[in-house]
Formats: C-alpha cells, structure tokens, sequence
C-alpha cells in the first residue's frame, strides 16, 4: 500500500539530508521519475540519476573486494582480540579465587593449629 514509504518521502522533503532513492523500474520510467522529484522543489537539493547496469570494471571490482576483506579482516581481528581479552580476564578470576581459596585454608589450618 505503501503508506510508510509515502510519509518517508514526504518528511525526507523537508529536511536537508542526503537521500539516495533506490528503485530501479521507478527511476528508469520518465514519468515516475518526475512524479518523485516534485516531492523535492526545494534549492537546495541537488537532483542526479545514475543508472549502472552490467559488469562492473575489474578495477573496481578488486577495489570493492580488497575493501570487503579489509573489513573482514578487521572484524576477524576484533573479535580475536576480544576473546583473547575475555581468556585473560578469565584466567585473572581464576587467580583471585584460587588465592582467596588458599588463603582461606591457611587460615582454617591457622585456627587450628591455634585451638
């Protein structure tokens, strides 16, 4: 029905964002393509179409997949870090109780000896 979208672009009308209208038949078809951008009149819009379909070149293409795997690379790299950070943390309660708990037995073995 369309509602949501409606009042999207009838709100993103009057603020001054960037907005990228993705719809592919609607931007190809003249009169639709009109229709949209008479929901923008104001100035301060800056109204451009680009279409791109096929291939992209394979200059892009290992741009775009070198920038993914630096992504995943990062991401990968985080997370390794976080869990070799939870492992240390974890390894440090483990010391803390197991000296808490030592400490707890010399003292039992300290009362002891004592009564």
């Amino acid at each position: 029905d369309g509602t949501a979208k409606h009042v999207l672009s009838l709100v993103a009308s009057i603020q001054k964002r960037n907005l990228i209208i993705m719809e592919v038949k609607g931007n190809l078809v003249k009169r639709e393509r009109m229709e949209v951008l008479h929901r923008f009149p104001l100035p301060h819009f800056r109204k451009v179409a680009w279409v791109m379909v096929g291939q992209p070149s394979d200059g892009y293409r290992d741009h775009a997949l070198a920038r993914l795997l630096k992504e995943k690379q990062d991401r990968a790299n985080y997370e390794w870090q976080s869990r070799k950070t939870e492992r240390a943390r974890q390894r440090l309660v483990e010391d803390i109780g197991r000296q808490a708990s030592q400490a707890a037995r010399r003292k039992s073995e300290e009362d002891k000896e004592y009564t």
